[in-house]
């Protein structure tokens, strides 16, 4: 999957979805719906942690369960991310591997995109 045709393909549905009800969200909006996704996403790091660290029963499926929630909740905070970016015109192929390269270079380590 290419990100930035993700990034386009995102904010012509979000236009879509959004045309009904003739709302245009701003940055805060697309930004607050990032973070309580992102929230959604905390909590369920927190039950599977609390399997990890044996203060809940260790139970395979409630795991795998889990796991796949974890899976949509994080889904859903890279699109809401993306939203904000095309709001405020930033190009995330560029920015991510701009944000990564530069930290490898600082740290000192090989890996670049």
């Amino acid at each position: 999957m290419n990100l930035r045709k993700l990034q386009k393909v995102n904010a012509e549905r979000a236009i879509e979805w959004h045309t009904p009800a003739h709302t245009e969200w701003t940055g805060g909006d697309w930004g607050n719906a990032m973070a309580g996704e992102a929230g959604e996403a905390c909590n369920v790091i927190k039950k599977l942690r609390r399997m990890e660290c044996g203060l809940k029963p260790d139970d395979p499926v409630m795991e795998a369960e889990l796991r796949g929630e974890l899976a949509e909740e994080l889904a859903d905070t890279l699109l809401y991310l993306l939203l904000v970016a095309e709001h405020y015109a930033i190009d995330m192929t560029i920015a991510t591997r701009y944000k990564f390269n530069k930290v490898s270079e600082r740290e000192g380590f090989a890996q670049r995109i």
